[in-house]
């Protein structure tokens, strides 16, 4: 019955399924059939007598009975794929003969044989025709016999180049056609089959706008501005949903049978895909990021079943996510690293909302992660000529702190600011003061490269006093007598 407790091998108290198969004993039972047997009926040190039992399980029912109890054992690895049911008696006579020879044992019984239905063959036709159609060559028949009676297949009838076979039942996955000609073809070997002089194609139209030429002009587009695409799996944690009211629990398609709680659900925005992967980053000490991903979006809508139309209810959405953090440019000898801001993500999105003017194609902004993200930080665009009429979303760099919480994002950006603040640190003394980053040189080109040189002469006899002093305090002083030697160069005008 339902609930029914049971020990299994590995000394677990389970929770019985009134659609789990067990074998039992006339008084309890023994093992949950074809995945795992029971404490009390287990082989010890003290067993002196041993019952053996060899069966043919349904594979449907053992992978569902493995996949109700979170076990994967040998017995559910082997019975769920399907095994020949004809070879059970030869099996349980091999194991009492290896125990009798090996172990001293002594056969005490005859084997009983209980069978509900003898297994059957897998019956269908082939033809010459199809083979020959499928492979791309024509195959002699009488290659094509000798394939066949090398795979046991027996041929029943024939009639006008049609074969009737009979596959045995252990060759699990040939079951149809397709499956045994793509035997013929493994056993006569790919490399036999030549190519084609010519190759005959025919004209398809496209429907316009061509979606798979748009996401390769934005996916070019962004990657060759510094962009990294990733690919994030989409399956998700359902308790990123809990309490959202732009993207409802309610909303997400479920699986049947998930392998864990954080893969039980099918994402409905990119977000939290990407905030993974900044987390992972930044985590490990790679703080700037310029990432995005092209992937699909689902959704569950009870309100649309249709009984007509069993899919009405489900719907799926191509989406684009684009996120950036860290440092939007990294240091250099004349340049400070630039943090990335709003406006960063900002040229990013009307960059690639431009795309549509040359590409002839109107992307859809997603308004709904407005509660994802913190106030004021999706603003309209203005109804110029820019945009058509049209108001686009500029989507933020910052998270609300209800969705940050998430992913603990008061960790990771301590480590940012703090190797900000390194890196700040260890370019200190090379840094160029704002005000003589751009010498104010006007007029004409001359007195402009003029100026550009003494500013670069000066800015390095401060980087070799700046050296100099270094030295002194790291106890490495310029020993007597020798002095530090700043270039000089003298300029006319």
């Amino acid at each position: 019955p339902e609930g029914t407790p049971f020990v299994t091998l590995d000394g677990v108290e389970r929770k019985l399924s009134a659609e789990d198969l067990m074998i039992c004993s006339a008084e309890r039972p023994m093992c949950i059939g074809g995945v795992l047997g029971g404490l009390d009926s287990g082989i010890s040190d003290t067993t002196v007598n041993v019952f053996l039992e060899s069966a043919y399980f349904n594979p449907v029912s053992i992978r569902k009975s493995a996949k109700r109890h979170g076990l994967n054992t040998d017995a559910s690895f082997r019975f769920e794929r399907g095994i020949d049911p004809k070879m059970q008696v030869y099996a349980l006579k091999r194991a009492a003969l290896l125990m009798k020879e090996l172990a001293g044992g002594k056969i005490s019984s005859d084997i009983v044989d209980i069978c509900a239905a003898p297994a059957e063959d897998f019956v269908f036709d082939i033809s010459f025709v199809r083979i020959d159609s499928l492979i791309g060559k024509h195959i002699p028949e009488q290659t094509v016999r000798t394939i066949l009676d090398a795979l046991e297949v027996k041929v029943t009838a024939e009639r006008d180049g049609v074969l009737t076979v009979a596959v045995p039942p252990y060759r699990v996955d040939v079951r149809r056609e397709a499956d045994l000609i793509e035997d013929i073809l493994r056993i006569y070997g790919y490399n036999n089959v030549e190519l084609p002089q010519r190759v005959h194609s025919t004209l398809s139209y496209a429907p316009k706008p061509d979606k798979t030429k748009l996401v390769n002009i934005a996916s070019d587009f962004l990657s060759a501005r510094g962009f990294t695409e990733i690919m994030s799996n989409s399956l998700t944690k359902g308790a990123y949903y809990e309490n959202l009211t732009s993207f409802k629990a309610e909303n997400c398609v479920r699986i049947l049978n998930p392998l864990s709680a954080d893969l039980n659900v099918m994402r409905q925005t990119l977000l939290f895909n990407a905030l993974e992967a900044i987390q992972l980053n930044v985590n490990r000490r790679n703080a700037d990021l310029k990432l995005y991903e092209l992937g699909n979006c689902y959704f569950f809508d009870a309100a649309a079943a249709d009984p007509a139309k069993p899919l009405a209810k489900y719907t799926e959405k191509h989406c684009l996510a684009i996120a950036v953090t860290g440092a939007d440019t990294a240091a250099s000898w004349n340049a400070k690293p630039a943090q990335s801001s709003f406006y960063t993500l900002r040229a990013a999105v009307e960059k690639v909302l431009a795309l549509r003017h040359r590409h002839r194609f109107a992307p859809q902004p997603n308004l709904g992660v407005r509660s994802l993200l913190g106030r004021h930080r999706i603003h309209a665009g203005r109804q110029s000529g820019d945009t058509h009429g049209r108001r686009v979303a500029r989507a933020a760099p910052h998270v609300r702190p209800q969705t940050a919480r998430i992913f603990r994002r008061d960790r990771f950006r301590a480590h940012s600011a703090r190797g900000q603040e390194e890196r700040h640190r260890r370019h200190r003394a090379l840094e160029v003061p704002r005000s003589e980053a751009r010498p104010r040189a006007a007029g004409r080109q001359e007195r402009h490269l003029l100026a550009t040189a003494r500013h670069s002469l000066r800015h390095r006899e401060e980087a070799a006093q700046t050296r100099h002093a270094v030295r002194r305090v790291r106890g490495r002083q310029t020993p007597s007598g020798q002095e530090v030697v700043r270039p000089r160069l003298h300029l006319g005008g």
